[in-house]
């Protein structure tokens, strides 16, 4: 079992340390830094990043996107595409500027790669990179461009040669977020869309461990095959998002891996540990092993404080320290014998939502 980040991490500093990434963000638009010291500053605060993750007992670490403002904006530009003035809002909560695509996508050279081994030289653990997938980023695109199927298309042909170039420089695990799929509902025609930019994205990636990231909602189970049927190896799914969810959860095959958004990213309060060892016990019915079972937040911790966001991943770690202390299932009984008449609240909605998905399978 393991922990980590799903999407982002706050830009914001620690307590009484200066706002040096506010700094370098002024500095870097009146030109009073150039683009590489601002890429220094940046990437000295994401190794401090890299370290707090290490710390709370995080095993599969990320830089936090912390290095622009704009999630998205880096993997835009690197493709040939413009920000927009319009905001956008992914799935997983981080506000983004939506993109334009006046031409067909390209790929020049690496756009993450950089950022991915800076990340990796401070830490003996493995660090993932996670980028937002094609289906998505066409599906936010702002008006006045490429149209969307042709765009998500050329998307997916030119974050391949992104997604190669990361697998060649060692990067062990790449994350996908697509979290327009749980927008598809059952239209043919979108799924038939999804899928062929998935083939294209990771065509020649079949051996590499490619991760699923879907946010606040759930697939609709028209599409189940289709996200199935595709190369990834894990999936990072909502546990906090009902009964769908969990219904997707039971639907992945035990050889797969889950990682649970059971992390609470929409609020600042303390997240209960019995919570996050019910999901992954939850997660691990049908002969699911533990080495294929993750924790995560549910989407983007950008919104809440720096002081808030460590103190929740380390609560994280700490439910993972606690769900390693014996088996799974027998674990998460002596925390809470009965998740459906725990005087927690969250822990009994839950229990709710994951014995309605059962019932419905």
């Amino acid at each position: 079992m393991f922990a980590s980040l799903a999407a982002d991490y706050p830009r914001e500093p620690r307590t009484a340390e200066p706002d040096v990434l506010a700094a370098a963000d002024r500095d870097l638009a009146s030109g009073a830094i150039s683009q590489a010291e601002y890429e220094a500053i940046a990437q000295a605060f994401a190794s401090v990043v890299v370290k707090e993750q290490e710390i709370a007992g995080l095993a599969i670490l990320t830089d936090g996107d912390v290095t622009h403002p704009d999630r998205l904006r880096p993997l835009v530009e690197g493709l040939g595409g413009v920000s927009t003035e319009r905001t956008a809002t992914l799935r997983d909560g981080a506000t983004v500027l939506a993109p334009r695509f006046d031409r067909p996508p390209t790929w020049r050279s690496p756009i993450t790669v950089v950022g991915w081994q800076r990340a990796d030289e401070v830490t003996d653990l493995p660090v993932k990179q996670t980028l937002v997938g094609p289906y998505t980023i066409a599906r936010l695109a702002a008006p006045g461009g490429a149209s969307r199927e042709p765009l998500a298309l050329g998307l997916a042909e030119a974050m391949n040669a992104e997604l190669r170039a990361l697998a060649s420089a060692g990067c062990p695990v790449i994350q996908v977020d697509e979290g327009a799929l749980t927008t598809i509902g059952d239209d043919a025609a979108e799924w038939e869309l999804y899928v062929e930019t998935q083939r294209r994205l990771t065509a020649g990636l079949e051996d590499h461990h490619l991760s699923l990231g879907i946010y606040h909602g759930a697939v609709d189970p028209a599409g189940y095959a289709d996200v199935l049927d595709g190369p990834y190896r894990s999936y990072l799914v909502d546990a906090l998002a009902g009964p769908d969810a969990w219904r997707f959860v039971f639907a992945v095959p035990p050889e797969r891996g889950v990682i649970v958004g059971a992390l609470d990213a929409d609020r600042s309060a303390r997240d209960e540990p019995e919570l996050m060892v019910w999901a992954m016990a939850w997660a691990a019915q049908g002969g699911r092993t533990a080495d294929r079972i993750g924790v995560a937040p549910n989407g983007s911790l950008r919104a809440l404080g720096r002081h808030e966001t460590r103190r929740k991943i380390e609560e994280m770690g700490e439910a993972v320290r606690i769900a390693s202390m014996g088996p799974l299932q027998e674990v998460a009984e002596a925390l809470d014998p009965s998740p459906l008449e725990s005087r927690m609240t969250v822990l009994r909605r839950l229990a709710e939502a994951v014995e309605a998905a059962r019932s419905t399978r």
